[in-house]
């Protein structure tokens, strides 16, 4: 179907009655039909004609608004993608920058000034806690780990932590007071979160040694029952 370049909802019907039709009309004419007949069957022909160019316009414009509509759609698609695709490396530069400069993006945390230091385990201690599924709870010491010594005639020698003078300071669980105790065992807890241990294992040890603290031995007169129960604890 030929595409239509003007509306024909502007066009008006000729005056089939004037001379200048009379060309037209005259094929018309015979015994039967005058030039009045003529103008007659002259006007509906193009009456027909042009409710049929009338409905081949609106299906024009339907189809050129539905094609105009896909463009528009697929425009803004692509420019969707587009944008995604912007968004997406922009996310991949901040990660990238991120990585690059960590101090420079480190939550700060919205609190108050600490009014005491920080109580921070080594790094042997985490380890430890990291590589083991259970370990002792106070003399935490990295069997592997090496120390430097210096020597009395001033050279410096790598041993063993464990072999080490400075292990020597380490207390046994058992040899602790009651005191050293209560502020430890807090420590060990907060090691053991950072040390990303499962939950459970982190509850279960603070009930056990929260159990101690209620245990009738520990408010028992006799020195012997307290330190019988960190000795229990200790063995654990």
């Amino acid at each position: 179907m030929p595409h239509l370049l003007f509306n024909p909802n502007l066009a008006q019907c000729p005056d089939y009655n004037l001379d200048i039709w009379e060309p037209t009309r005259i094929p018309l004419v015979n015994l039967t039909t005058d030039h009045t007949q003529a103008t007659v069957f002259l006007t509906n022909i193009w009456n027909t004609q042009n409710a049929v160019e009338k409905q081949q316009w609106q299906a024009q414009l339907d189809q050129d608004a539905t094609e105009v509509e896909a463009r528009r759609d697929e425009v803004e698609g692509r420019v969707r993608l587009r944008q995604e695709e912007i968004e997406r490396e922009k996310e991949e530069q901040c990660k990238e920058e991120e990585k690059k400069n960590t101090i420079k993006y480190a939550p700060i945390p919205d609190r108050d000034v600490p009014t005491c230091p920080p109580v921070i385990a080594s790094a042997v201690t985490t380890r430890r806690l990291e590589k083991e599924d259970a370990t002792r709870s106070f003399n935490i010491v990295d069997k592997e780990a090496l120390s430097l010594i210096r020597h009395e005639d001033g050279s410096t020698l790598l041993v063993p932590s464990l072999t080490s003078k400075e292990s020597k300071a380490v207390i046994e669980d058992q040899f602790l007071s009651w005191e050293e105790f209560f502020i430890a065992a807090p420590r060990v807890i907060n090691t053991m979160s950072r040390a990303r241990w499962p939950n459970d294992r982190i509850k279960m040890t603070a009930n056990f040694w929260s159990n101690h603290t209620v245990h009738p031995f520990r408010s028992s007169g006799n020195q012997l029952d307290k330190n019988t129960l960190l000795l229990y604890q200790g063995e654990q």
